[in-house]
């Protein structure tokens, strides 16, 4: 087989390297399942990369040890890694994490050590460890060389961005985004940086973060940038990151029109490729677009296709998410239990951007029950608004005056309804967010109206 294909397929490699592995000839069924493995991973087939990469590290350890194999050993730990936590639970990739952690200080690599700490700085990200998240992200800035090691410091400016995007500091957040562009270009431009490419990377969270802050011009412009810039490159995940972050965007904005096709397609990419740790994100901020313009269909047929994930998003940001989709398609109780549940467990101190949209839809659901219950729902608005005007949340900003108008009017306080209103009505033209300017004007002010 090898003398017949100097060039194998993708099959044949696997089937070079399933040989291999059998014959107990650890060298080669190292490097066929390594090749085996890139080759999935290029396609986005994460689950086979996964088997492929954890068969290499099977051969890997039968192998004398060496300094070479070392290094190649640590290089194959964190490709490990990253397919593991599309496939499997996020929280399995530690173990292989302090693996690579203990060959870097065996290999006494400044520049290994600061990877692994920049994963790191992602894994504990994610799992809400966020003040071990922070040591891990400035021990690599202390071990990382600027000018020697830009590939990693620029991973390490993009998860400490995404740190404080996740706790709501979003101007802190697009700084260190911003920091990313310039880096990602000449040599650099088509250079990963976690699951897309620096360079896409860097603009699409940059637009999310300009989502939150109501710069939508400006995040379009990047959304876009970081679309032509993925689809140039061919690069699978990149091109589906790049579709969802500008059609969040665009539905913030309450461009629904732009929003929903980009949703769509990048529902569908991710659903071919089975990526469960995007596709439920993706999803409810389709039925979320779907139930604003009145296509409750589509979106209740969404709702009820990511209810198996119910359980899973009450740990997540996007349980607020699935609770607004409950709420827009008329499922208020629904709605209510998954809030009453994430609030919960929601840290007070930490994803504190995502609390205040969560006391949003809270205020909201009390104010639309059967029996509203307009002091818990006044309550939340409160809280909501004192943290979108702490992060300078102005969409956020505007929809919590529009709610609380709403709320006064059916207690009949005329004048506060009149205030909050002119209020809302104010930032939503400001932000070209003319999509809720007619649900502005349509709360009366005169008389009791839900």
């Amino acid at each position: 087989m090898e003398e017949g294909s100097p060039r194998p397929s993708a099959a044949q490699v696997e089937r070079l390297a399933y040989h291999a592995l059998q014959g107990e000839i650890w060298d080669k069924a190292f490097t066929y399942y390594c090749q085996a493995g890139a080759l999935a991973e290029r396609h986005a087939a994460y689950r086979e990369a996964m088997l492929c990469w954890q068969r290499a590290l099977a051969a890997w350890r039968h192998l004398p040890p060496s300094r070479a194999m070392q290094e190649e050993g640590f290089e194959l730990l964190c490709n490990v890694r990253q397919a593991v936590i599309h496939v499997e639970a996020f929280e399995q990739g530690i173990d292989y994490l302090r693996e690579a952690e203990t060959l870097a200080e065996d290999l006494g690599d400044s520049q290994r050590l600061g990877r692994v700490s920049a994963l790191m700085l992602h894994h504990f990200r994610w799992v809400g460890e966020h003040e071990r998240a922070f040591e891990h992200g400035q021990r690599a800035l202390t071990l990382l060389r600027a000018g020697e090691h830009d590939l990693t410091r620029g991973s390490v400016n993009f998860h400490l961005g995404q740190l404080n995007y996740m706790l709501g500091r979003y101007q802190t957040a697009l700084a260190f985004f911003r920091h990313n562009v310039p880096l990602f270009t000449g040599a650099l431009h088509d250079a990963p940086s976690g699951l897309t490419l620096g360079a896409v990377g860097a603009r699409t969270w940059m637009a999310m973060c300009m989502e939150e802050l109501g710069m939508f011009a400006e995040g379009i412009t990047y959304g876009a940038e970081a679309i032509r810039i993925a689809e140039a490159a061919g690069h699978f995940s990149s091109v589906l990151f790049a579709q969802y972050s500008l059609g969040r965007l665009a539905l913030r904005q309450g461009d629904i029109s732009r929003a929903i096709p980009l949703l769509e397609h990048a529902l569908g990419h991710c659903r071919v490729a089975a990526i469960p740790l995007w596709t439920f994100q993706i999803a409810v901020h389709l039925a979320i677009a779907y139930a604003l313009m009145q296509r409750f269909v589509e979106a209740r047929a969404l709702i009820e296709e990511l209810s198996p994930m119910r359980a899973q998003s009450v740990n997540s940001v996007l349980g607020t998410k699935l609770g607004e989709a409950y709420l827009l398609t008329g499922q208020i109780e629904d709605a209510l239990d998954l809030a009453n549940q994430i609030l919960v467990t929601l840290p007070n101190q930490q994803d504190r951007g995502s609390r205040a949209w969560l006391y949003r839809l809270v205020g909201d659901i009390h104010r639309q029950r059967h029996r509203p219950d307009m002091q818990q729902a006044e309550a939340y608005y409160q809280q909501a608004l004192a943290l979108a005007e702490e992060f300078e949340m102005r969409p956020l900003q505007a929809h919590c005056h529009l709610g609380r108008a709403k709320l006064f009017n059916q207690t009949a306080q005329v004048e506060q309804a009149r205030v909050e209103r002119s209020t809302a009505i104010k930032i939503y033209r400001a932000l070209e967010m003319t999509f809720w300017l007619p649900h502005a004007r349509a709360t009366s002010i005169d008389r009791r109206d839900r």
